[in-house]
């Protein structure tokens, strides 16, 4: 894992999501590797509030990129983008050359299941290392 310089953190503004990101944290400052924190507006609304609107979430991101700052993290980058939510992650990921993919296990969604659908997407999918945090 020493030559991952670059952790894309996707988060719904869950509870599973505030884990995952501490966990990406912890990483980011362990490997040196600078941050970007991505959450998706889906199907028209977002998900860190019933009716989320696109500044909505990136007020979220931007509690994120905060707390990561002052964790002692220099580069954070936050993007809001819309679109089918495990698609735009590995989208991202791609486009941002993400060494690895860090997620929450359940999102807002439903919870019949102990992976969603956006971690199992992302996890079938994507063409870099994932962690899935629960």
């Amino acid at each position: 894992m020493g030559d991952m310089k670059h952790i894309l953190l996707a988060t719904d503004g869950s509870n599973s999501a505030r884990h995952a990101f501490q966990t990406a944290v912890h990483l980011a400052l362990a490997l040196k590797a600078r941050l970007t924190v991505l959450s998706v507006v889906e199907h028209g609304r977002g998900v860190f509030e019933e009716h989320a609107e696109p500044d909505d979430l990136a007020g979220g991101c931007d509690e994120f990129r905060h707390e990561a700052e002052e964790a002692g993290i220099r580069v954070v980058r936050t993007l809001v983008e819309s679109g089918l939510a495990y698609s735009r992650v590995l989208d991202v990921a791609t486009r941002e050359c993400a060494d690895l993919i860090v997620l929450g296990a359940r999102g807002l969604g439903r919870h019949d299941s102990p992976l969603g659908e956006t971690a199992a997407q992302v996890v079938k999918f994507a063409t870099c290392p994932v962690l899935i945090v629960r």
